[in-house]
């Protein structure tokens, strides 16, 4: 008997997201848990950086659902498969930007192996160029309302294109994986 895995799909960054699919079916998506930072030096600059915290609490949250998930789901248990999309630099993106960046996406690939899950690091173009997107998010979000009509509310503000990209991440790694 196979059973269908478990993807937890990551758009990192502090507007990202979180989805959670067995399979091509989307169960769960979550913004990403962020706290506002500041420093004495860059008072003006504060922002919001991923909360290695309140991440450690959504991974416990998530074996919690994923082992409830499991019993309905499928008589055996499987590890999840993490899929994170890689972080670069951007262009036009200062070195302070750059390095909160590589700190968010650095705390979430440690809390996930840290977890003991399967981890997967994929870049922006691999997964869009194999799901024909292109740099458009207005693209992505009518994908992913197309893909699970069940879940449209989820993808309906322009802002939303983050939990979008999460949840097509994981339909990637699944027609992948297949």
């Amino acid at each position: 008997m196979t059973t269908t895995p478990i993807t937890i799909a990551v758009d990192p960054g502090n507007t990202g997201a979180i989805a959670i699919l067995r399979g091509a079916d989307l169960f769960q998506v979550h913004d990403m848990p962020t706290r506002i930072a500041s420093t004495k030096r860059r008072r003006n600059k504060a922002g919001a950086m991923v909360d290695v915290h309140k991440l450690a609490v959504c991974a416990d949250s998530f074996r919690t659902i994923l082992s409830d998930a499991h019993h309905s789901w499928s008589p055996t248990k499987t590890t999840p498969h993490v899929v994170i999309e890689r972080q670069g630099s951007r262009p036009g993106e200062g070195a302070y930007g750059a390095f909160r960046n590589g700190e968010g996406f650095g705390t979430l690939c440690g809390v996930v192996v840290g977890v003991g899950w399967v981890l997967t690091v994929v870049s922006p173009a691999t997964w869009k160029k194999s799901l024909d997107l292109g740099t458009d998010k207005g693209a992505s979000l009518a994908m992913a309302r197309t893909q699970w009509p069940e879940h449209a509310e989820t993808f309906k503000r322009l802002k939303d294109h983050d939990r979008a990209e999460a949840s097509l991440i994981g339909l990637w790694i699944d027609r992948v994986a297949s």
